[in-house]
């Protein structure tokens, strides 16, 4: 059922415009506003299994989005699934490739903490629902090194942290911003609470 929802979800996003503001009648173009503002970080961090930024916001054009430094978006330590001597269409199936994968220069890494809907390890998703997610975790190899990245990431003094949407309801999560917080990160909350959201 899950993985049904998934596929519904990530083909319904092959659909749709991943700007918000997208309007030719009233703008008269097509306004590229999100994926030039994500291209700024050093990394990308998301609490989704949907595929919506792999189907959206990676394509040949994010070199020059981030001005030269990037030359596209990646999951570390993943592989693609082959069937037939070819990968799945996009987003893609992957299952965890070895586990001394390095980060790799000039593209930006795109760490998705609680699995993700394309993510198989044989027959299983690599996919945490419910509400013991940070025990899960250990559970998977691939995602105690997310976790971990995301530990080094935002431990630096010097890291500036924005958060968009999340609700601040995993503890597991939560734990790790403030750590990163207590290290000297500067957080940044995007929210429709505004100043009223709950942290």
């Amino acid at each position: 059922m899950l993985e049904s929802m998934f596929n519904s979800m990530n083909n319904g996003f092959k659909q749709i415009e991943f700007n918000p503001l997208f309007d030719p009648p009233t703008l008269g173009h097509s306004k590229d506003l999100i994926r030039p503002f994500l291209a700024h970080f050093d990394a990308n961090f998301t609490l989704n299994q949907d595929c919506l930024l792999e189907l959206k916001y990676n394509d040949q054009g994010l070199h020059r989005l981030s001005e030269g430094r990037w030359r596209d978006m990646y999951l570390p330590g993943v592989q693609p699934v082959i069937v037939s001597g070819k990968p799945f269409d996009p987003p893609g199936l992957y299952t965890p490739g070895p586990k001394t994968y390095q980060l790799e220069n000039h593209r930006q890494p795109y760490f998705k903490l609680h699995g993700s809907s394309n993510f198989r390890e044989g027959e299983s998703p690599v996919l945490i629902m419910g509400g013991n997610k940070g025990p899960d975790i250990e559970k998977h190899w691939l995602l105690k090194s997310y976790r971990d990245h995301f530990t080094q990431m935002a431990g630096q003094a010097e890291t500036r942290l924005m958060i968009i949407g999340y609700s601040f309801a995993d503890h597991h999560i939560n734990e790790l911003i403030e750590a990163a917080v207590n290290a000297g990160a500067k957080l940044f909350i995007v929210d429709i609470g505004g100043i009223l959201v709950p942290t």
